[in-house]
């Protein structure tokens, strides 16, 4: 299954090879008229400034900021040159309203778009302007609603595919903050499991071997259970004499669990077993 970032690649890819297409059906077309010299050039050099920006673009080169309006228009010239010459090249104005509809603010693509819709209908429904422009066209209903109903479709593509682009980016977003939120508990739990190390070895070298030794950093607390309940003792009355017991570069308060405490409290009976709270 084809996920929506493909499918938007694919609507990208889509764009310029209908342009290909288009294109080369003008030229077909051209090389069944008598004189397909001026087509013919006008196409290449379409062909060309087409290519030139479309590539200058996806290799991510830095250009100023009015070059898209100074391309498109440029393109757009050169489709009303190739309009005059066939009626053939007509096709061409969807792919250009798709164009100028990415490139252009709103408003500005809407006027961009009834504009080339205007040269769209003057070249298939009006008089004879080239040598094939209009023949037997005029007065056609089917040669005025065919145009108008592609640039409204060309239009909604558009915005479609806006909307799919923001809602893909939103998700993208969404996958790299849970990323990042999983990278960062992953860390934490890390930090805690190396300071909780450091607790028990600190403890045992000071008092003696611990049983058990958890922290809870959230709370500020561990809680630590001593194999001899002497050297526990030993730890409390350390604690209490001295203010703390240092554990690298803080200081630890040592107590007896006090009874009634969430985590539970006071001497655990058998084997010796003496439990107490850490506190830093």
């Amino acid at each position: 299954m084809l996920s929506t970032t493909r499918i938007l690649d694919l609507l990208r890819v889509s764009l310029h090879v209908l342009v290909a297409v288009l294109l080369a059906v003008g030229l077909m077309g051209q090389l069944r008229i008598d004189d397909p010299l001026p087509g013919l050039v006008l196409s290449t050099v379409f062909a060309a400034v087409y290519m030139a920006g479309t590539v200058w673009h996806y290799e991510g080169r830095a250009y100023p900021s009015w070059a898209p309006y100074a391309w498109l228009a440029v393109v757009a010239a050169l489709w009303v040159g190739l309009v005059q010459v066939s009626a053939d090249f007509v096709w061409l104005e969807f792919p250009l309203v798709m164009l100028a509809c990415v490139i252009l603010p709103r408003w500005w693509e809407l006027l961009a778009a009834a504009g080339l819709l205007c040269v769209s209908l003057w070249a298939v429904a009006g008089p004879g302007v080239g040598p094939s422009v209009g023949s037997g066209a005029g007065g056609n209903i089917g040669a005025v609603v065919g145009p108008s109903i592609g640039t409204v479709l060309a239009v909604f593509i558009v915005h479609a595919y806006r909307a799919l682009r923001a809602e893909a980016d939103h998700y993208k977003q969404m996958a790299d903050d849970l990323r990042s939120a999983q990278r960062e508990r992953a860390a934490a739990e890390h930090a805690a499991g190396v300071a909780q190390d450091e607790l028990r070895q600190s403890l045992e070298a000071q008092f003696g071997a611990l049983k058990e030794c958890q922290l809870n950093a959230a709370k500020g607390f561990a809680f630590a259970e001593f194999v001899d309940a002497d050297k526990a003792r030993r730890a409390i009355q350390t604690s209490s004499s001295q203010n703390g017991v240092r554990v690298g570069a803080a200081t630890v308060l040592i107590e007896k669990r006090r009874p009634g405490h969430a985590a539970g409290g006071g001497h655990r009976g058998g084997r010796g077993g003496h439990r107490g709270a850490s506190r830093s």
